[in-house]
């Protein structure tokens, strides 16, 4: 039901641009320009967004990833803040406006320095683009 977080960059940390988001099973109306930025490092992440229901959140958590020169898979786990709980009581543990996530993504690397991610949650489809240093 939400989407946004940065894949995980290598071992110097990256910065995420969000482009797009497309809710793969959702027939609501929900936000599909979820403008996030996000920040990563070797096993951290977190990151602002406007979420799908057009409300600020920050998240914030860690990832593993697998990596080759050209693709990454990567499997992330945190916290959120900025969902109202019932919205989110079938999909994810809440307290309050504190949600956790698990979260899937996968990256194409252009150059050894910039990727394009794909992260998926839940019905949540982000594309966005990563700088890496």
């Amino acid at each position: 039901m939400f989407t946004m977080l940065p894949l995980a960059a290598h071992a110097g940390g990256g910065i995420t641009i969000g482009l797009q988001t497309y809710h793969v099973a959702n027939d609501d109306d929900l936000n599909e320009r979820n403008v996030f930025i996000g920040i990563s490092g070797d096993r951290y992440h977190c990151a602002t967004f406007v979420n799908s229901y057009n409300r600020r959140s920050v998240a914030c958590g860690a990832h593993v990833r697998y990596e080759t020169t050209t693709f990454e898979v990567s499997l992330m786990g945190g916290a959120v803040y900025g969902y109202e709980p019932e919205k989110l009581k079938e999909d994810l543990p809440c307290a309050d406006d504190m949600c956790a996530y698990v979260a899937l993504g996968a990256a194409y690397r252009l150059t050894p320095d910039v990727a394009l991610d794909v992260v998926l949650f839940g019905d949540a489809m982000m594309y966005g683009v990563r700088y890496m240093w």
